[in-house]
């Protein structure tokens, strides 16, 4: 591939790959919120043909065929279900079996579950003719609004579920702000944020809104620096090293972790 930018899509996917990895993905999801933001997230993100598999603790839960970012087939369900879904199963979606679809998915996602995704290549492609059911679609009908619709500032909703981790938060021209007391980092701090706005203002620096990047400065190799400018401009975040890959999944999942109940 060429150019510059990735395309949003593509961006998001791989910037999910590389928190996250590419076996099968899990999410703790307290809520019936964040379980169905999970699913309606997987579905969206099948760009090519794909059979989902999702499970819980107890088993299999439900097996999808998704396409372009679009639910297209209810392929199986959990034994006890099957009966609620009977006329679902094994057929092209249709736009008439969006309030069907998203009953199941309710009495499926209740939350307090740990959910699991696998994706695999569906048995026979999907008929192109057939529309499915859009994310946009799923989320009207289950009463969810987007991440993006609801959060304005990813920064300030990603420092407040990190707070417990987070060691400073640091922006130009102001002395950090420490989260933690930890004296031996105190005078350091200042280096850290200047060391880290010193990156970005590279000319070559390639981030864009709601991206963030991850590093570990030669320094303090126990440390580790999440980097982004948003709109309200550069904030860097100082956090231990060994919490990188928890904030790094956070933020690349934080499209649907949470997604919040649209009062209309």
């Amino acid at each position: 591939m060429t150019g510059d930018v990735l395309p949003t899509d593509l961006g998001t996917i791989l910037s999910r790959a590389a928190a996250l990895g590419t076996s099968g993905r899990r999410v703790e999801a307290a809520t019936p919120e964040e379980a169905l933001g999970a699913v309606v997230d997987a579905v969206a993100a099948c760009v090519a043909p794909r059979c989902l598999t999702i499970r819980d603790r107890s088993g299999p839960l439900l097996i999808l065929e998704a396409a372009a970012g679009t639910l297209t087939r209810v392929i199986d369900v959990t034994p006890k279900m099957r009966a609620a879904a009977p006329d679902l199963l094994s057929r092209p979606l249709l736009a008439a079996d969006i309030d069907p679809v998203a009953a199941l998915l309710s009495q499926l996602f209740p939350g307090e579950q740990t959910i699991t995704f696998s994706t695999g290549p569906p048995a026979t492609s999907p008929d192109p003719a057939q529309a499915g059911l859009t994310c946009p679609a799923l989320l009207h009908h289950l009463g969810l609004t987007p991440f993006d619709n609801a959060v304005t500032d990813r920064i300030a909703c990603l420092i407040d579920a990190a707070e417990e981790v987070l060691i400073a938060v640091c922006r130009p021209g102001q002395a950090p702000v420490p989260t933690q007391p930890d004296p031996g980092l105190a005078e350091e701090l200042t280096t850290l944020a200047e060391l880290a706005f010193n990156t970005i203002e590279n000319p070559d620096n390639p981030l864009r809104n709601n991206e963030i990047f991850f590093f570990c400065p030669q320094s303090h190799l126990d440390l580790a620096l999440g980097l982004a400018y948003p709109e309200t401009g550069p904030v860097a975040l100082i956090f231990k090293v060994e919490n990188m890959p928890d904030v790094a999944a956070y933020w690349a999942n934080m499209a649907n972790v949470p997604l919040i109940s649209d009062p209309a």
